[in-house]
């Protein structure tokens, strides 16, 4: 807009500020100038500050010491400076509904200044250096700029408690809420390069094809989740359903009950799932006609040579009483679709490794471990039965992925009675995920065992 200041015209919202800031005759600053400024104040200088304590407390306590000084850095810059990246670009890559959240606030903070008559302008930012200079030490008659700290009381508590129930209402992975993640804050080049990876995985993911097209394709899928070994899908119409199409991508077995639908892929079934969520961001997802999506090239792969596998005895991990895989109270591990091994009715909560080996996969819900002995058998051990609905409650885990343990170390601890209180059964599978490499596995105890003891050999 325009503005007649001491008989000259001038042009431009900030130019008209700054005219006014120059000039003697200014009893208060045009609001219609500033009105695209002084918005900023409140949600950047107490707004974005309160969704970092939100984030903060909602980090495991084993990373909030680390996320604590992400935070309190970033939020520091928010609130002096009005620079809001490190915080917003995060919401944009981890969880879009709590950057549109944001974005509504914002917007709010701009009606409400106007309606309260603010007029601070800035040179930069929202931040407190600009309040200070272009609010406050022009005084109240002039700006009005205690608006901006009301306003900005009540929006500290509105972001931090809208923020932390969407993070624990959603589980959003918001810094310090992933196991095995870096502890980091993204930037625009962070989501450009999430933007780019989704677009080339699209193009090429056959194996997430297949599937999506086994499953009835995108508009037949209702809900995805998955467990420590398998997909788990809601699906409008269990008769679109492929399972010869699901079987060739990988999986070991499909489970089908009414509309819910589990594919057995095993302990990478975290990666799969992953992999299979960016392919549906993707316009090839669209399609049904599996030929326009081509499959990878086929090459022929140098001869390796294997090394010859030995017999390997594995301990119990845990104390109770042997049940047989055939008598566990689930399809999958029954039927020994996700491999050969034996189960235990545990009797306390303490899950140990049955033998030498290292740590190879470890899940965000700890309900289930994954290792390889030093002999190169893939073992898993699943802490209860759909325990993954628990989502990490009552279990704990004593181990890092890739450590390196030894027979009868403390894998993971849990509350066997308050997980038997939930409902859920707390049979525990140890599976062999690799039978087939093995000429047999063979059962060496029954009845009551205790931990270390002989459990199961492994026939090479």
């Amino acid at each position: 807009g325009t503005a007649m200041i001491d008989g000259h015209m001038v042009s431009g919202a900030q130019n008209i500020f700054f005219a006014q800031l120059a000039s003697k005759s200014t009893t208060q600053f045009s609001v219609s100038a500033t009105r695209f400024m002084s918005g900023k104040f409140p949600f950047m200088i107490f707004g974005l500050p309160g969704a970092a304590l939100a984030m903060y407390q909602c980090a495991r306590k084993d990373k909030q010491k680390e996320v604590g000084g992400l935070l309190i850095s970033a939020a520091l810059t928010s609130m002096l400076t009005g620079i809001t990246e490190p915080l917003e670009f995060t919401f944009l890559f981890v969880a879009l509904p709590m950057y549109v959240v944001d974005c509504i606030l914002a917007g709010a903070s701009y009606m409400l200044m106007h309606i309260f008559n603010v007029g601070v302008g800035m040179t930069f930012s929202g931040g407190l250096i600009d309040l200070t200079l272009f609010g406050i030490l022009q005084g109240n008659a002039k700006t009005h700029w205690v608006w901006i700290v009301i306003v900005g009381v009540v929006y500290f508590f509105l972001y931090y408690f809208i923020f932390r129930f969407m993070i624990t209402k959603f589980d959003y992975k918001t810094p310090g809420r992933e196991e095995d993640t870096e502890v980091k804050l993204y930037t625009r080049k962070d989501v450009e390069n999430k933007k780019a990876a989704g677009k080339s995985a699209g193009a090429s993911d056959f194996v997430s094809a297949l599937i999506l097209r086994g499953l009835g394709g995108k508009s037949n899928l209702v809900d995805l989740d998955s467990c420590a070994t398998r997909l788990r899908v809601t699906v409008t119409d269990a008769g679109k359903v492929d399972q010869a199409l699901l079987k060739q991508s990988g999986a070991s077995g499909v489970l089908c009950r009414g509309n819910g639908v589990q594919v057995v892929y095993g302990p990478q079934v975290s990666v799969i799932k992953s992999k299979l969520e960016d392919y549906m961001d993707t316009p090839e997802s669209e399609q049904t006609d599996m030929e326009a999506v081509a499959p990878p090239s086929e090459t022929s792969p140098e001869p390796v040579e294997t090394e010859k596998k030995k017999d390997v005895v594995l301990s119990s991990c845990m104390n109770g009483t042997v049940v047989p895989m055939a008598q566990v109270k689930d399809e999958a591990f029954a039927a020994g679709v996700l491999g050969e091994g034996i189960a235990i009715e545990p009797a306390d909560g303490n899950l140990y490794a049955p033998a030498d080996g290292t740590i190879s996969t470890l899940f965000e819900t700890k309900h289930a471990i994954g290792m390889t002995t030093t002999d190169g058998a893939e073992i898993l051990m699943h802490i209860g039965i759909n325990t993954v609905k628990l989502k990490g409650k009552y279990y704990q885990y004593h181990v890092k992925k890739e450590e390196t343990v030894h027979k009868g170390d403390l894998l993971v601890t849990f509350d066997l009675k308050a997980i038997q209180k939930a409902g859920y059964l707390t049979t525990t599978p140890m599976v062999v995920c690799n039978t087939d490499e093995y000429k047999a596995i063979k059962p060496l105890a029954d009845g009551t065992v205790k931990t270390a003891e002989p459990l199961l050999e492994i026939k090479a």
